[in-house]
């Protein structure tokens, strides 16, 4: 199977070392939109990694190297603290995500649908369920998010580094 992941920063990066630790595909692209870019530095990370691992092809590309991949995720976009969202009082929490990067993802989904108009996108960015109603109003129907399950993740995590 062949997974691309569009957003190269902290959860990017672990989503693709992820790949390579399970053995969960056979070929990752992993790309950075805008003006910072390649992924080239996390990907040379992860292949020196990645020898010690199920054989995987770990490579950073751009949108035309996303053909024929199975599932595309998307991990880029403003993250909490960079959009306001760290306030967990706050009512509207990470739907102040939301503008931002509905406006990165106008830019991303359709270059997705061009390239990989079969792949399934997994939404990982915040606010992953509205994002999910995003990528279907821009033209791509095969769409699942991560939901609730980093929250999950997170809050596994964190008692146990309590304790």
């Amino acid at each position: 199977m062949k997974v691309g992941i569009i957003g190269a920063g902290a959860v990017g990066s672990a989503c693709l070392l992820s790949l390579v630790m399970r053995g969960s595909a056979r070929e990752a692209r992993a790309g950075q939109p805008g003006p910072q870019a390649g992924a080239q530095g996390v990907v040379t990370n992860v292949q020196c990694g990645a020898v010690l691992s199920l054989p995987i092809a770990v490579r950073d590309g751009d949108y035309s190297d996303l053909a024929a991949s199975s599932v595309v995720m998307i991990t880029a976009g403003v993250n909490e603290k960079g959009g306001g969202a760290t306030d967990r009082s706050d009512p509207v929490g990470r739907l102040r995500l939301l503008e931002a990067n509905a406006a990165l993802f106008q830019d991303i989904v359709p270059k997705i649908h061009y390239s990989a108009p079969d792949s399934l996108i997994l939404v990982v960015t915040d606010p992953v369920d509205a994002l999910a109603d995003v990528v279907r109003i821009l033209g791509h129907e095969r769409v699942l998010t991560t939901g609730t399950s980093l929250d999950t993740f997170r809050y596994r995590f964190h008692p146990g580094e309590a304790s």
